[in-house]
């Protein structure tokens, strides 16, 4: 099936991520391994995302000690990486976290990544995309009266649509 064939193209497409089982991982390549390891859980190799993930989390450990990250950059990542491996409380949290406690409203990524789509029916999730959305219409609101009062130029071409449309 949808796993299997997205499999082959893993295998062919990134060689040195797909042909061990313990694939070097670092702050480059940590998405990619993310996404290779959602579709290992998809296709049912539970084990080897598990430790693909796990060297994801390390990956992101190692960043946050070597570099500058924000805060916020860290708990997406995190948040992508508790995706990938369908594990909803720990997702669930860190959305929480990221959108109520930290006033993070940049997720609408959330409401169209695949690796959500195991929580799309979960009332919180509904619930915290719908925090998102009502920020963007505010946010939205605000621009376009902005424009009316002439404190920014018209933004020709731009449409300012709903996250959940």
């Amino acid at each position: 099936g949808h796993a299997e064939r997205a499999l082959e193209r893993w295998r062919r497409e990134h060689p040195g991520l797909t042909s061990s089982d313990h694939p070097e991982i670092d702050w480059n390549n940590l998405r990619e391994a993310m996404y290779f390891a959602g579709n290992l859980m998809e296709a049912g190799e539970t084990g080897r995302a598990e430790r693909l993930l796990r060297s994801c989390q390390e990956a992101l450990r190692k960043r946050q000690e070597d570099s500058f990250v924000l805060e916020s950059q860290v708990l997406e990542v995190l948040m992508e990486i508790h995706a990938a491996g369908q594990r909803k409380e720990e997702t669930l949290t860190i959305m929480r976290r990221v959108i109520i406690e930290n006033h993070n409203y940049s997720g609408s990524w959330m409401y169209y990544s695949p690796a959500f789509d195991f929580l799309r029916e979960e009332p919180e999730f509904q619930e915290l995309m719908a925090i998102l959305d009502a920020e963007f219409s505010r946010q939205r609101e605000r621009l376009r009266e902005m424009e009316r009062n002439g404190e920014l130029p018209p933004a020709s071409g731009i449409v300012y649509e709903s996250a959940l449309e």
